[in-house]
């Protein structure tokens, strides 16, 4: 809990607030504007108890971090946050998974990212996310310069929306992490990043985890890590390569020098390369 005094940070993360709860806190807690962080994590508000936080989040001048995962603000909540949000020019961090926001939620969040507001981290996993919901996200990281951290892992993306993924990775300059794992990205999915990969150079960590990739979309990313100079972990466990997949993963690592770390059902295939530069002497 706050001092209204003293604390620049709000912590009431599991604490099983509710939508009533938002109303008292709102009383208490709106006219003060130096939050730099608050955490509404892990409890039970929807898009009301969002809505009642509305003139907090507007005052709050200084607020870098707004965690609100796990609860279930949904389509609506998202509008509220847009509109609370839309003047605020500090906020780094936003965690928003598990909160049933959908495609049509993705518009409000991608009209908080059109605006000064400077977002570098932004976790959307567990959400219902489909391919039309990625569109409209990947078309802002076509033009987006801030975002470092994006997180879409456990969502409903395809092969449409990876090659939608793929297109902004074309683009960007900034993005350095994207978790895709635990989607529904197949080989051809897989083909579109592995051409976008040939061009980016900026991306470092990549998980692809818990998808439908096979033998040829291992070998699409295989052949693509021979240009590119910059990724250096690459999540991969829990697909469907088969030991040709593998097989073609570890030979692409002889003319890749900036891989540390290729992850395959729980083995790094960077292991004996690093391995063998050991200085024994």
């Amino acid at each position: 809990m706050a001092d209204q005094k003293g604390s620049q940070k709000l912590d009431l993360s599991d604490e099983h607030l509710n939508d009533q709860d938002m109303t008292l806190l709102a009383k208490r807690y709106h006219e003060i504007t130096a939050f730099t962080e608050i955490n509404l994590s892990n409890n039970q508000i929807s898009s009301k108890g969002i809505k009642c936080l509305v003139d907090i989040l507007q005052n709050a001048k200084e607020l870098s971090v707004l965690l609100l995962g796990n609860n279930r603000i949904g389509l609506n909540g998202t509008q509220y946050l847009s509109h609370a949000l839309e003047k605020n020019q500090t906020l780094t961090i936003l965690g928003l998974q598990s909160n049933q926001i959908g495609d049509k939620g993705i518009k409000h969040i991608v009209t908080i990212m059109n605006t000064t507001i400077p977002l570098e981290e932004l976790y959307l996993q567990q959400n219902l996310i489909g391919n039309k919901g990625i569109k409209d996200l990947a078309d802002n990281l076509k033009e987006n310069t801030i975002l470092t951290t994006l997180n879409l892992s456990w969502n409903r993306i395809g092969d449409e929306g990876a090659e939608h993924i793929a297109n902004a990775l074309r683009e960007n300059k900034t993005l350095v992490t994207l978790d895709l794992q635990q989607n529904y990205i197949g080989c051809l999915g897989a083909s579109h990043i592995a051409d976008a990969l040939r061009i980016n150079t900026t991306l470092t960590t990549l998980s692809l985890q818990q998808n439908h990739i096979g033998p040829k979309g291992a070998k699409y990313l295989a052949d693509a890590l021979h240009d590119n100079t910059t990724l250096t972990i690459l999540s991969l466990s829990g697909n469907r390569f088969g030991s040709k997949g593998v097989r073609d993963l570890t030979n692409t690592l002889d003319a890749n020098t900036s891989l540390t770390n290729v992850l395959v059902n729980g083995a790094n295939l960077c292991w004996k390369r690093q391995t063998s530069n050991i200085n024994v002497n």
